[in-house]
């Protein structure tokens, strides 16, 4: 069983690594199609949520 400390410092190396080599959706290794896909959906989301926003009264 893996101690605390041991545990603590691997998750601090793991966000080093993460900052230093930062991934977004245009370098990922996946499907084209699902890819856009993907992106697609975030966008609908992403729009949905701005319009049910401007859509809020004052009593809610």
């Amino acid at each position: 069983m893996a101690d605390k400390d041991s545990d603590s410092d691997s998750d601090c190396m793991n966000l080093n690594y993460l900052r230093a080599n930062p991934s977004t959706f245009a370098t990922l290794a996946m499907d084209p199609v699902r890819k856009q896909e993907i992106i697609n959906d975030l966008h609908m989301f992403r729009d949905g949520k701005d319009y049910y926003a401007s859509q809020r009264t004052i009593d809610d």
